[in-house]
């Protein structure tokens, strides 16, 4: 145990010298930024079409079960909160925007009610389906597209920058 704080020491203290190369050695940092950026795609997906609250379940689910896979340590555990915590918050955020933005595009009222009457009335194959104005609905909501991207970018930059971080220390 004292080797591994050793030598996250030594890690970091490389990293404080200069020594970010090590992060994006192998491509690790680029994998995990890309997984993460195609999470948030499908979630923004999801949410456009009202399955968000699906979605969110399984991602819970998801990572809940991950977490079993992480090698417990008192030293790792504040690492492992706040990644979880970085994670959640895009994943969080992605869904309520872009299911705000189905929300007004449908019609559809910010309750479980006018969602599951949503569900209720959806007919795979109807012939009179109004056609839905994306095109107005995001340039209406273009300022909150605008701080909904600079936020997620943050969020899933320093995400990957951390995870890439914790295997590169921990692994």
């Amino acid at each position: 145990m004292a080797e591994k704080i050793l030598e996250g020491w030594l890690f970091i203290i490389n990293l404080s010298l200069g020594g970010f190369s090590q992060l994006f050695k192998g491509g690790g940092f680029l994998k995990i930024l890309l997984r993460n950026m195609l999470s948030v795609g499908l979630v923004f997906l999801g949410g456009l079409s009202l399955i968000s609250p699906l979605l969110m379940a399984l991602c819970g689910a998801f990572y809940s079960l991950n977490l079993f896979c992480v090698e417990w340590s008192p030293l790792i555990l504040p690492y492992v909160i706040l990644l979880v915590s970085i994670e959640a918050s895009f994943f969080l955020l992605t869904a309520s925007v872009s299911s705000t933005l189905a929300g007004e595009a449908f019609r559809v009222k910010p309750s479980w009610r006018g969602l599951l009457k949503f569900w209720g009335n959806l007919k795979p194959l109807s012939p009179k389906r109004p056609s839905i104005g994306w095109m107005r609905v995001f340039s209406e909501n273009r300022d909150m597209l605008n701080l909904w991207l600079i936020t997620v970018s943050a969020l899933l930059l320093s995400g990957a920058l951390l995870e890439s971080w914790l295997l590169a220390c921990w692994a």
